[in-house]
């Protein structure tokens, strides 16, 4: 093993320029395909985390606009989904921008009913979590967001101002932080969000500003995935009778807000995986091009080594693995250089990407099976060079 260590260094520096041109070929495909598979997998994480914050047999039924031809979602709404929707849990909550006593800012509430939790339950991380309790008492009560908990400097036990109610923090929560709350806000327990239950006083809202108990949103949680597509047609059949239609209302599943993810990265794995593909085969090319003239011009070399005893399988090996050892360099090389453009570049992307072991791994497999792939004719040629032929060679 040591002697081939050697005799693959010794070859590498005899053609320094070679190697460099072949080298640099396959940095720039290693480069290229750590750049997809990170953005992939970025992709796929971000899909996950909707699918999680969601529920993938989760609908969500948003109020988005004033609308004077519909009535308003309401309690009356909630109820009716909850009577008609036998093995469905449905839920509502109203979502306000309050502003926090001392502190001249808005934060976001969510008052939220007893099944809330048993749809969308974030980890308690400190004290416990809103329950039937705090709405039957009235309680004002309040669980904030891990982040708002670090930004107040407030933990269980503190008293906060909303408007000119005081509320006491029972709960911190820690939803995950990573997912995208700006592509689907109402989703959203992350950043700064305080939850009351929504029979408690609210200082801040009248009967006049939300007429009979009216709603931002609803939650629906089918039995299962499979019949979330039955519970959305009969929900929005009955919200349509009862509310003289839903023009203004969306319905928002999470097959509906990964569509548009799934349509990126099929572009991504497309477009960006077709060039890291063409750069790869380029450089495995070009390796296999300037082996092969390699070769030609280690015949002497090649017979001396048969001469002495080298096996067919010795010579091969010995061009394989210094293509290998090229290649690792190279791939590691252009795993780093993508590594560094992606730092410098996340502030400026709109396509999450994750930079894991995993990524690493796949594009160092695949440099290293190419290398394989592509140096196995200059290497065949070189195992069927004789001693006698060699000697002949001028």
């Amino acid at each position: 093993m040591k002697r081939m260590t050697r005799d693959i260094w010794q070859s590498s520096r005899a053609q320094p320029g070679r190697v460099a041109v072949y080298f640099f070929a396959l940095v720039l495909g290693a480069a290229s395909l750590t750049v997809v598979a990170a953005l992939m997998r970025g992709l796929q994480n971000k899909a996950r985390r909707l699918r999680i914050q969601l529920g993938a047999n989760v609908l969500m039924i948003v109020d988005r606009e004033e609308n004077p031809s519909r009535e308003a979602l309401n309690r009356r709404h909630r109820r009716l989904l909850d009577v008609n929707l036998g093995d469905c849990v449905v839920s509502g909550y109203r979502r306000d921008k309050v502003e926090t006593g001392g502190r001249g800012q808005e934060l976001t509430v969510l008052a939220i009913d007893a099944s809330f939790a048993s749809i969308r339950r974030p980890r308690v991380v400190e004290g416990r979590y809103l329950d039937e309790r705090d709405l039957a008492t009235r309680s004002r009560h309040m669980v904030v967001t891990h982040g708002l908990s670090e930004a107040w400097d407030r933990h269980v036990g503190d008293v906060v101002t909303l408007g000119s109610d005081p509320y006491t923090i029972v709960g911190v929560v820690d939803p995950d932080a990573a997912a995208d709350h700006a592509a689907a806000p109402d989703l959203g327990l992350g950043g700064h969000v305080a939850m009351i239950p929504e029979t408690a006083p609210a200082g801040w809202t009248d009967e006049a500003t939300r007429p009979d108990g009216r709603l931002d949103g609803l939650l629906v949680a089918a039995p299962d995935v499979a019949a979330l597509g039955g519970t959305a047609r009969d929900a929005r059949r009955l919200l349509t009778q009862a509310m003289f239609g839903t023009e203004g209302i969306e319905w928002i599943t999470a097959e509906g807000l990964l569509a548009p993810l799934r349509r990126l990265e099929r572009t991504v794995s497309l477009v960006g995986g077709g060039i890291a593909s063409l750069c790869l085969l380029l450089g495995g090319c070009t390796m296999m091009a300037l082996m092969l003239a390699n070769v030609r011009e280690r015949v002497l070399e090649i017979g001396l080594r048969r001469a002495l005893g080298a096996t067919t399988r010795d010579i091969v090996s010995l061009f394989v693995l210094e293509a290998a050892a090229v290649s690792l360099g190279a791939a590691l090389s252009g795993v780093t250089l993508a590594w560094l453009g992606l730092h410098l570049l996340t502030r400026h992307l709109t396509i999450p990407a994750t930079f894991e072991p995993g990524v690493v791994a796949t594009v160092v497999l695949a440099v290293l099976v190419l290398s394989v792939l592509f140096s196995s004719l200059p290497a065949g040629v070189a195992a069927r060079i004789e001693p006698a032929e060699a000697l002949r060679y001028d």
